[in-house]
């Protein structure tokens, strides 16, 4: 094969094995970008291949290749996209070098490359996605491979003699200004000769004074006894700063020894420092009491309904911090005020849950990923939570894709909340994609909707492998009971002696549950398992004949019953209108059962349950319980009226 080549991927792989290593008498070459067609062209960068080089881009070329044919997955020609994105981000030599020829910093500055480039696949999530699956293993090889590392440690070594020189001679021209400037006083002070003509024309130069090598030594030290007593005005000014605040004070002290040095640029960088930081002191106060009125406003909003208002009034709050921190208005959004409207939402429905989804939606992009990974991932997880619960309240194919959307974006979370780095958040992100996954399969027929429901339980069960009983209880408690609703469904829509299994092990899931969500320690999570437990138990009661299905479906009841004792219309009005359409779903079901004796009672309990569900259900912001219930309703009414009037 000739070193030079149409192939884009061996040209790829040809590019990070010069990268770095070219080095002309003009010195280093940028290979980045279009710089790469006007500095070099293919064939010339194949002829710096030696043959210790040539057998590093030859494997770079197959694990390139691998890489990329692995992205199948990937939409668009990603054979050809990857590696145009690899010689766009191309890193310089001196880039190399100081990331330190570790992995991830180097791989941090392509990105940044390709950011900053005008072409726009170059920055879609995707894509940057599958760059980086492409490059870590890639630069790994690279960076460790012996060959290049030593062709690579003489331009190192060079930029590390570069750096120490020019540091020398930066210290030197400083020593030399205040030994130069301390002579000067010393001059003034004893009368004596210390600096002639040359000296004093370069420390006047050193200050600024134009015209320094024309003027003579008596008007040059005129002026520069001139500059010695603004120095030392400077050196009083700045003590005068001191005491303004205990941030300000440890710069402070620096920026005064600087300025003593007549290191000028540092103390000035110092003191730009000190006047931010004061700036912020000055104005935070005022922007934090600003934000509690405003967040007051939304609550008086809230109260009254008005839920648009409360968004634009939260907006406004968490946006007034960016003059003092550009990331405060995110972390206000995604850490405070999304849980007001979110919580708004589940108890009275209404927009208030979009509103939460939209308050943090637009602040989700790569540019807060690479900032503040934490605080991007917790947008994700809490934004997709936000979309579950407006699938769970929607109905038909809408309601669906609300479900389906939230999936994936637990899933982006998830890029960052790995179960190495964050097992905590990575199981609570578990367990909320699980819900999600079980909402989806629950509205799901046939096949599909099977394998939905296993998956949600198998990622149920992942997140108790670090959710345990023994180290976090109560979240233990809501997986167990999560876990129970999924088995719940899954049994119910399985035939035979392994349906009836599924509904056993959904039972004793509650009741572990239970064991820990105690009614007196966490009142509404025991009234929520309760409810669950309550289905299950309706659920059994449908296979079961006999005195032992009517005691199932009394004992569903009666748990119901005990839910609603926590579960009021006046505190959880939701909650509550959902027990009484499953309270209604029972009394149906023991209507129907073998042992009943008395159907138009329990039919006439069931409506009565059913109707006071109705009215909580919203037909516009509850859509898919609106619809369910009063199809339950119509089921009910359809019994009563062919038993006939009495």
């Amino acid at each position: 094969m000739a070193w030079y080549t149409d192939d884009k991927t061996l040209h790829a792989a040809n590019l990070l094995v010069c990268a770095g290593t070219l080095i002309t008498p003009a010195g280093f070459i940028s290979i980045s970008g279009a710089a790469v067609g006007a500095a070099l062209s293919l064939k010339e960068i194949a002829k710096r291949l030696n043959d210790n080089t040539r057998p590093l881009a030859e494997t770079l070329n197959t694990k390139l290749a691998q890489a990329i044919e692995d992205l199948g997955h990937l939409k668009g020609d990603a054979k050809i996209i990857i590696p145009q994105m690899i010689e766009a981000a191309l890193p310089e030599a001196q880039t190399i070098i100081d990331t330190g020829q570790q992995v991830e910093p180097l791989l941090g500055e392509m990105l940044n490359q390709l950011a900053a480039s005008d072409q726009v696949e170059y920055k879609l999530p995707a894509n940057t996605t599958a760059f980086k699956q492409v490059m870590r293993p890639v630069l790994q090889h690279l960076l460790h491979d012996p060959a290049f590392t030593a062709q690579l440690a003489p331009l190192r070594d060079q930029v590390l003699l570069e750096m120490r020189d020019t540091l020398n001679d930066v210290q030197s021209d400083v020593q030399d200004v205040k030994a130069m400037m301390q002579a000067f006083i010393a001059q003034q002070t004893n009368g004596e000769q210390a600096l002639d003509l040359s000296a004093l024309r370069k420390l006047a130069d050193e200050f600024g004074i134009e015209n320094a090598l024309s003027q003579s030594a008596e008007t040059l030290t005129t002026l520069l006894r001139e500059k010695a007593d603004q120095h030392q005005a400077l050196i009083k000014e700045i003590n005068l700063l001191k005491g303004l605040s205990h941030r300000i004070d440890n710069i402070h002290a620096a920026a005064l020894h600087a300025a003593k040095n007549y290191e000028y640029d540092e103390a000035n960088r110092l003191l730009e420092d000190a006047r931010e930081i004061h700036t912020q002191e000055i104005m935070r106060p005022a922007i934090e009491t600003n934000a509690k009125l405003l967040e007051a406003q939304a609550d008086i909003a809230l109260l009254r309904g008005k839920v648009d208002q409360a968004y634009s009034l939260l907006c406004a709050a968490a946006d007034s911090f960016a003059p003092i921190d550009p990331l405060e208005p995110a972390r206000r959004r995604i850490l405070r005020y999304f849980k007001i409207l979110y919580e708004h939402g589940l108890r009275y429905g209404g927009a208030a849950l979009p509103a939460a989804e939209q308050i943090i939606s637009p602040l989700l992009t790569d540019t807060l990923k690479a900032a503040d990974p934490s605080l991007w991932s917790a947008g994700q997880n809490a934004r997709a939570t936000a979309l579950a619960n407006q699938g769970i309240r929607t109905d038909g194919a809408k309601g669906t894709a609300l479900l389906a959307e939230a999936v994936i974006i637990y899933r982006a979370a998830l890029e960052v909340r790995t179960r190495a780095d964050h097992p905590g958040q990575w199981a609570k992100t578990q367990n909320n994609l699980a819900n999600a996954l079980q909402d989806q399969g629950s509205r799901t027929e046939g096949a599909k909707g099977t394998a939905l429901l296993d998956e949600a339980v198998s990622t149920y069960r992942a997140a108790l492998e670090v959710t345990t009983r023994a180290n976090h209880p109560v979240d233990w408690a809501k997986t167990q009971n999560n876990l129970a609703n999924a088995l719940q469904d899954q049994g119910s829509r399985t035939e035979g002696a392994k349906g009836t299994a599924l509904l056993d092990e959904a039972v004793s899931a509650n009741r572990a549950a239970l064991e820990v969500h105690t009614r007196n320690d966490h009142p509404l999570d025991w009234a929520m398992t309760q409810n669950n437990l309550a289905n299950a138990l309706s659920d059994q009661s449908s296979r079961t004949e006999g005195a032992k299905g009517a005691a199932l479906l009394g004992e569903a009841v009666t748990t119901y019953r005990a839910a609603l004792e926590v579960r009021t219309r006046a505190d959880h009005p939701v909650h509550w209108a959902e027990t009484q359409e499953n309270i209604a779903i029972a009394q149906l079901a023991i209507a129907g059962h073998d042992s009943c004796t008395d159907p138009q009672a329990a039919l006439l309990a069931a409506r009565d349950a059913v109707n006071k569900a109705l009215t909580i259900y919203d037909p516009d912001h509850m859509s898919y319980r609106f619809t369910t219930a009063t199809r339950l309703r119509e089921r009910i009414q359809s019994r009563l009226d062919a038993l006939g009037p009495g």
